[in-house]
């Protein structure tokens, strides 16, 4: 089998997008327009027949080449038509070019190997099925999440759809007061692209004042749901607008074959300023995702570092 490198500027972006959605591992991460939106530069490792397929995100800081998958484009790893084997994967990594000091790779749950040479751990995420009927979902809850839904629903707090960026954008800018034009300039970008794709649900919430207090972005790929975005402004540590949020999605897609994937930021991540993207964060987001029912999964990480002196700089916020 023969590896090619190519620069996504020598890629024909539609037959790649066509590409991810015939994958039996394919994510809406990987469409060229999310890509695009996120990174300034990525590259493909294809081999000769275009059925297997490597994202590399380039990075590059004090003159040192490095590939990263930060939030939210995390989970990139290796792309197949057909199931790949632990040999394929190790012919691909061993493929990425010298030029990059350090690789740091999120692969999905299909591709649990070990490969020499490369250090593993893994990273958690929670998942709910949801093709359950919304009684049994609501079966999960626990009583304070029935409680906090209680509350909501006596003081007629509302869920409403929306086609615009703009209230996420908003609560965003109240969290943060001053978001980086860049990242909310890329945060637009893949709210406008979803919505055009017709993968993106937007959520917002509002209490019994009209007041808007939470807001959520949902992107459906497939049988899978992803809570990619979501902001409530200064008031972080109330469980009642997220909780309030998730349930509506879950009784409004129960019964239907797909699984809802959450993701919340490390503590480091979360003081990494590249990652002042709208995410879930926090202990109390954890509680909250557990208190609904959702499953702690774990999926692989692997790095490799050519420079074991330039290794725990690579590995740092410093490198984001």
């Amino acid at each position: 089998m023969k590896i090619l490198y190519r620069p996504h500027h020598q890629i024909d972006q539609r037959y790649w997008d066509l590409f991810i959605e015939n994958a039996y591992n394919g994510t809406f991460y990987a469409y060229s327009w999310f890509l695009n939106s996120i990174f300034e530069d990525w590259s493909l490792l294809v081999d000769d027949k275009f059925s297997t397929a490597l994202v590399l995100t380039e990075s590059r800081k004090f003159g040192v080449h490095y590939i990263k998958h930060p939030p939210p484009a995390r989970y990139l790893g290796l792309f197949s038509i057909e199931k790949v084997t632990p040999e394929i994967i190790g012919q691909f990594l061993e493929a990425i070019p010298s030029t990059y000091r350090f690789a740091q790779l999120y692969f999905n749950k299909y591709m649990k190997f070990l490969f020499p040479g490369w250090h593993h751990y893994l990273y958690p995420i929670y998942e709910l099925d949801l093709i359950q009927n919304s009684d049994t979902l609501q079966s999960r809850y626990s009583n304070l999440v029935s409680q906090w839904l209680e509350k909501a629903e006596k003081e007629k707090w509302s869920v409403l759809r929306s086609q615009s960026p703009n209230d996420l954008v908003n609560l965003w800018r109240k969290e943060y007061r001053r978001p980086q034009k860049k990242v909310e300039e890329a945060c637009r970008r893949i709210l406008s692209r979803g919505l055009q794709a017709g993968c993106c649900e937007i959520y917002s919430v509002y209490s019994q004042f009209n007041t808007l207090v939470s807001c959520g972005v949902f992107f459906l790929f497939q049988k899978k749901a992803t809570l990619l975005f979501y902001s409530q402004g200064k008031d972080a540590f109330n469980e009642l607008p997220l909780s309030f949020l998730i349930h509506h999605f879950l009784m409004e897609h129960s019964g239907r074959d797909l699984t809802l994937s959450l993701e919340v930021l490390s503590a480091n991540e979360r003081s990494q300023s590249f990652y002042h993207f709208p995410i879930p964060r926090g202990l109390n987001t954890v509680e909250i995702f557990e208190n609904l029912g959702f499953q702690k999964m774990r999926f692989p990480v692997i790095e490799k570092s050519r420079s074991f002196l330039l290794k725990p700089f690579l590995r740092s916020r410093m490198f984001s």
